[in-house]
């Protein structure tokens, strides 16, 4: 998520705005030399990972409260989610990036 903005363009850094998060992608993938399987992996994968990231944030914000709760009335969990439902949203031109 640092190099290539995967998510909502909405919630992208400041200056990221207009990145093209696909070309993007497809040069890291390239670069990193990762295979045809790999490349088809990565959506479902990202989807479960910020749905995983989610409710580790959930839990640690009911157990442990402190910055995990400050996190969570900040945002932090909403931004998770708006970034899995456009992983969900954009598999197929994830996918078309990364193979095609």
């Amino acid at each position: 998520m640092h190099w290539v903005p995967l998510g909502d363009p909405a919630g992208a850094w400041p200056g990221w705005e207009l990145t093209d998060p696909f070309r993007r992608l497809r040069i890291f993938a390239g670069a990193y030399g990762w295979s045809q399987d790999q490349r088809r992996r990565l959506p479902a994968r990202g989807v479960e990972a910020t749905a995983l990231s989610h409710q580790r944030m959930e839990h640690s914000t009911r157990v442990l409260g402190g910055g995990w709760a400050q996190m969570s009335d900040d945002g932090f969990g909403g931004l998770i989610r708006r970034r899995g439902y456009w992983l969900e949203a954009n598999a197929g031109p994830l996918l078309v990036a990364l193979t095609g």
